[in-house]
């Protein structure tokens, strides 16, 4: 899951403040890239304005993300991401490890 999350990551507009503070990272795929395979699964934008429409949008540290509600292609992935991750996703706390020590 930790792979799926780092492509989708590649995705994210994040705004150069962000970069040249060493907080972030450039994205590594833009979204205009002619050849459809050289684009994003997800393109997530950002700006200091919330967006008028949008299809998911969250506020962090003065900067709106959002997926824009026309982007059909970045829709789909994001909704099968949130199934996935829900099906995954099992309620139950992992028991950590029992470590017996032999007592003669």
């Amino acid at each position: 899951m930790l792979g799926v999350l780092l492509e989708v990551g590649t995705g994210i507009a994040v705004p150069g403040t962000d970069i040249t503070d060493g907080r972030a990272m450039a994205s590594g795929r833009p979204a205009e890239a002619s050849d459809p395979h050289d684009r994003p699964l997800v393109s997530i934008y950002s700006g200091a304005a919330q967006p008028p429409v949008s299809y998911a949008s969250v506020h962090y540290r003065d900067t709106w993300y959002w997926i824009p509600d026309n982007d059909f292609a970045s829709k789909r992935v994001f909704t099968f991401l949130m199934l996935f991750f829900s099906l995954a996703e099992t309620g139950v706390t992992p028991q950590p490890p029992l470590v017996t020590i032999p007592a003669n």
